[in-house]
């Protein structure tokens, strides 16, 4: 499987799992999105995605149970500007937490 990823206010792929790795500042927190996806919601974080995890640790790709996405060369993300929603979510709820905004 393919996917795009977010990185620097840029969209970039769409990467194999093994291209992603060797991509410079790729994190768990890395915005990536299935090649083909039809849905701004199918933007999530690396940490979320098991192959995309065990590539950046290096361990082999865990079987997929949910087969891969289809979708057309060229097509790119379904919203290659809009940040994923839940990753705000994440870094306001810290914020919070950690008392810096109420």
């Amino acid at each position: 499987m393919r996917y795009w990823i977010r990185v620097a206010k840029q969209t970039r792929g769409p990467f194999t799992a093994e291209d992603i790795r060797q991509q410079p500042a790729v994190t768990e927190v890395t915005p990536v999105c299935p090649e083909g996806a039809k849905s701004s919601a199918d933007w999530r974080r690396l940490g979320e995605v098991p192959e995309l995890v065990a590539a950046l640790r290096g361990l082999p790709a865990p079987p997929s149970i949910l087969g891969e996405s289809k979708g057309q060369a060229g097509e790119g993300p379904a919203s290659a500007t809009e940040k994923p929603r839940d990753l705000r979510k994440i870094v306001l709820a810290a914020l919070r937490a950690a008392g810096k905004r109420k």
